[in-house]
């Protein structure tokens, strides 16, 4: 799963990304959608039958 918020504004986004595993292995996030000039924290989380992983970035996204 990925999902992004604004630690500043106490908002996420107003889209639900959508997560596909292609044959590879690798996967696709499409469907994000930054509204806001500003820094975003995404958060990715990955998860099995056992365990959950989450790993966080933040990222300045789109100045105006």
């Amino acid at each position: 799963a990925v999902d992004a918020s604004m630690p500043a504004h106490e908002h996420g986004m107003e889209t639900l990304p959508e997560v596909t595993r292609g044959e590879t292995g690798m996967y696709t996030v499409e469907g994000m959608l930054f509204h806001m000039a500003g820094e975003w924290e995404l958060e990715f989380v990955v998860s099995d039958e056992s365990s959950v992983e989450r790993a966080y970035f933040t990222v300045d996204c789109c100045e105006q």
